[in-house]
This record gives structure tokens, C-alpha cells and sequence, in this order.
């Protein structure tokens, strides 16, 4: 689940990270290509918006900042 992987992660455990990273990259890049104006996308690849997203994401799990919601949320 989500919130066991969470916890890995916390405990830190690499491939907990990167079984998140491979479970929502795709889908986030895909939000972010149909997101992003075309002003935008000119300057910035949904790829850089998936790290943007990562790194701010799993900064926040490290500082305990984050937990992830019990349940199909």
C-alpha cells in the first residue's frame, strides 16, 4: 500500500522511494503535459515538473511534514 510504502521511505529505504516514484511518475507527467499552457511548456518539460514534484514531495516525508491518508484517498 501507499501508506507502507510511506513508511519505508521514512525509515529510509530506497526502494520504497522508487517503487512511488515508478507507481505515480507516469501519471503525474501525463497531468502535467495536459496542465501546462503552451507559454509554459515552451520553458518547462512535464519531466521537470515531475522532479519538482518528487523532490518537494519526499523532502516533506523525510521532515515528517507528510502522511499519507488512510484508505483508497
Amino acid at each position: 500500500t501507499d501508506h507502507s510504502l510511506l513508511k519505508r521511505v521514512q525509515a529510509g529505504e530506497p526502494a520504497a522511494a522508487d517503487e512511488l516514484y515508478r507507481r505515480y511518475a507516469d501519471h503525474l507527467r501525463a497531468l502535467a503535459a495536459r496542465q501546462t499552457s503552451a507559454a509554459l511548456a515552451s520553458r518547462v518539460d512535464p519531466d521537470d515538473i515531475v522532479q519538482s514534484v518528487f523532490r518537494t514531495f519526499f523532502r516533506r516525508v523525510n521532515t515528517d511534514r507528510y502522511q499519507v491518508p488512510r484508505g483508497d484517498d
